[in-house]
């Protein structure tokens, strides 16, 4: 009866012991396996499949925290939270993204971003937070030249372009004004 009660308690260890080794040498991934959900990701946005892409992005951020497509992952999930209308989920994406790569190329279309769901949430004052955040982020020097152009591509495949001008910044997203910010 003791041999009994020693072995099971025994086996109950050892399974303790396999299946905390398990979780400890469990691997979410590989390295190339960020890289595989992002182009995956990539390609389903080139089949239109929106929300597949999103899904890869999505999983990619979630099981990849450290990856080198964090950054473009994150924007591309901000861009379907906005476009699907879920403005808190996108303001929190975007928020991260300017908290964690500030220097990004891709900041002035965070921020104008940003503008864009505080004028739709009426609040004003963030508005014009965030107004004199973008302007005060590029230091713009006009000589010789009426403007200066930014240009960033997302991983939905939307071509943004910020243009300073002396008194002003347009922001266009695929050719189409999306904000104008005077100053």
């Amino acid at each position: 009866m003791k041999i009994r009660a020693l072995l099971s308690g025994k086996i109950f260890i050892c399974l303790c012991a396999f299946f905390f080794l398990l979780l400890l040498l469990q691997n979410k991934g590989r390295a190339e396996d960020d890289k595989k959900l992002y182009y995956q990701g990539v390609a389903a946005v080139r089949k239109n499949n929106i929300d597949f892409a999103f899904l890869y992005f999505h999983k990619l951020l979630n099981d990849f925290p450290d990856s080198r497509y964090r950054e473009k992952a994150l924007f591309a999930t901000g861009e379907y939270y906005f476009s699907s209308l879920a403005y808190r989920d996108a303001s929190g994406i975007f928020y991260r993204m300017f908290e964690e790569y500030p220097e990004s190329k891709s900041s002035p279309f965070v921020l104008a971003y940003l503008i864009k769901i505080a004028q739709k949430n009426g609040d004003e004052e963030t508005v014009k937070k965030l107004e004199k955040e973008l302007i005060a982020s590029q230091q713009v020097s006009l000589l010789f030249r009426d403007f200066k152009e930014l240009q960033y591509s997302s991983a939905m495949s939307k071509k943004y372009k910020a243009l300073y001008f002396i008194d002003k910044i347009e922001i266009y997203i695929d050719n189409e004004l999306f904000a104008q910010i005077p100053f």
